[in-house]
């Protein structure tokens, strides 16, 4: 058997700081943890974020686009889903961040005025299977929506992009289409 011995007035009063100070810690260690996110989604910075966004362009290109000659520098120097006047400054462009460091970006805009598109969606290979895609593509349906779109949102992908095409049926995302190599994708609003 135990026996609980008497502590006098300094032991009782080092007792209770001890326990202050575990609460403290703990309550401050559950901050930092859970609510000081280090994942952070921001709007694109045309000198922060650039080449860090053309690396992983560049290193995903076959499955970003159709288009061997396209320019990601033009696309977010202009904020424009081509190169013709009238797309300049109709794009979207977010950036998702861990710890500060770029693990990907998302670009869109309103195809039509009820109708939003998801141009690019890409991770860094280095911080795939986190669920990284899924939060930035849910951002960008909501901004989509925000801005307008109130009948779809659409995107395309290559037919053998397995792994884009169970995130968009996740996210909720039907097939479409298909057409010269690429699978179309609606994520039906009305």
């Amino acid at each position: 058997m135990f026996k609980i011995k008497r502590l006098n007035f300094w032991q009782k009063v080092a007792v209770c700081g001890a326990i202050i100070g575990t609460i403290t810690v703990g309550s401050y260690g559950y901050y930092l943890l859970f609510l000081t996110s280090p994942i952070h989604i921001v709007a694109f910075d045309n000198q922060q974020h650039t080449k860090q966004i053309v690396d992983i362009f560049n290193a995903d290109r076959y499955w970003l686009t159709a288009n061997p000659e396209q320019s990601i520098e033009y696309m977010l120097k202009y904020r424009a889903s081509d190169e013709s006047l009238a797309s300049v400054g109709r794009m979207n462009i977010r950036v998702l961040e861990d710890h500060g460091k770029v693990v990907g970006f998302t670009t869109y805009y309103m195809d039509k005025p009820d109708v939003g598109r998801v141009l690019f969606l890409a991770i860094d290979k280095n911080f795939r299977g986190k669920r990284y895609g899924e939060k930035l593509l849910r951002y960008a349906i909501e901004d989509l929506i925000r801005l307008g779109a109130t009948k779809k949102i659409w995107l395309a992908t290559r037919v053998e992009n397995y792994p884009a095409q169970a995130l968009y049926k996740r996210v909720g995302f039907v097939e479409s289409g298909k057409e010269h190599g690429f699978l179309f994708f609606d994520y039906v609003l009305s």
